[in-house]
């Protein structure tokens, strides 16, 4: 997963090739209180390489499931992946969800996500 994140965030543009950095970061984002790595989507390429990782949190107090990371790597985006989400939206609804958030911007508009809550931050 941390690979995929890494490429999967541009992170290469910036701060050079993966050489595991990350590796502590995968630890706390699946053993975060609300994390729920058995709803997470992996797609793997032909050598088994991650192309595509979507983490889920699922809040049932709530009824809210909340898409995070979600990722591509540069070589697989535009090739239709992001049908397999389909999947997440599948078992977070069978568990009882209302609702689910994920980020903003045309992907999750293509997906079917809906602008529903605006943020106005204020600062002095």
């Amino acid at each position: 997963m941390g690979k995929c994140c890494f490429k999967g965030f541009d992170h290469e543009q910036c701060e050079g090739p993966w050489n595991h950095q990350y590796e502590q970061h995968n630890y706390i984002l699946s053993t975060a209180p609300h994390a729920t790595p058995e709803l997470d989507v992996v797609i793997a390429d032909e050598s088994g390489e991650y192309a595509c990782y979507a983490g889920m949190w699922w809040t049932p107090e709530n009824r809210l499931a909340y898409m995070e990371p979600l990722c591509t790597i540069p070589e697989y985006r535009h090739k239709g992946l992001a049908a397999a989400l389909s999947e997440m939206y599948r078992k977070t609804k069978a568990l009882g969800a209302t609702h689910m958030t994920g980020g903003s911007g045309r992907f999750y508009q293509k997906t079917g996500f809906q602008n529903a809550v605006k943020w106005t931050f204020w600062e002095k």
